[in-house]
C-alpha cells in the first residue's frame, strides 16, 4: 500500500468517527436533557398489568407507611444502566425498602421473557400508550421515591 493511500484511508476513517461522535452528541446527548423534570400526572388513574396478566392500579403497589421506590425503563433502553438501574432497586430492597419494577412494554409474553434474567420481583408492564398519558421522563431508567401518591425525588440512569 502507498503512502498516499494510506493517508487517505486514516483521514477517511477519522472522518467517519467524527460524524458518529456529533450524531451521538447531538440525538444522543442533546436531545436527552436530564435537567427536564419528571413528572406524573394522575397517579390514582394509572393502571399497570402484573406478570400474569391481571391489571392493577400503581397506587394500589405504594406502601402507606414508608416510601416506594419504582424504577421505570423500556426493555430497549442501555442494557448497563437498566442493570444498574435493578441493582439498586435489589440493594433498596434489602436495606428494607419497598420496592418495583416498571417495565415500559406492550407485549407481555416478551417483559416476562426479559424479567427472567434478573434476580429481582416484582415486576409490572405499563403500555407505552399509558406511560406517556401520566408521565413526562425525557430519560429512561429512571428511579421514583413514591410516597402518598407523589413523587418526592427521583434519579436517572445514564451510561457512564
Amino acid at each position: 500500500m502507498k503512502k498516499s493511500d494510506l493517508f487517505y484511508t486514516i483521514a477517511i476513517a477519522a472522518l467517519v468517527v467524527l460524524i458518529i461522535a456529533v450524531a451521538l452528541f447531538k440525538f444522543v446527548i442533546l436531545e436527552r436533557n436530564p435537567q427536564e423534570t419528571f413528572q406524573v400526572k394522575g397517579f390514582e388513574e394509572i393502571t399497570v398489568i402484573d406478570l400474569n396478566g391481571s391489571e392493577i392500579t400503581l397506587p394500589q403497589l405504594m406502601t402507606e407507611d414508608q416510601s416506594t421506590y419504582c424504577v421505570m425503563f423500556r426493555i430497549t433502553d442501555c442494557f448497563s444502566c437498566v442493570f444498574e438501574s435493578i441493582q439498586e432497586l435489589i440493594h433498596l430492597r434489602k436495606s428494607g425498602k419497598a420496592c418495583i419494577g416498571l417495565i415500559i412494554h406492550d407485549r407481555l409474553d416478551e417483559v416476562s421473557g426479559f424479567t427472567a434474567n434478573y434476580e429481582f420481583s416484582p415486576f409490572f408492564m405499563i403500555t407505552r400508550v399509558a406511560f406517556y398519558e401520566h408521565f413526562k421522563s425525557p430519560i429512561t431508567p429512571v428511579l421514583a421515591k413514591i410516597q402518598n401518591n407523589k413523587v418526592e425525588s427521583y434519579r436517572y440512569f445514564t451510561p457512564h
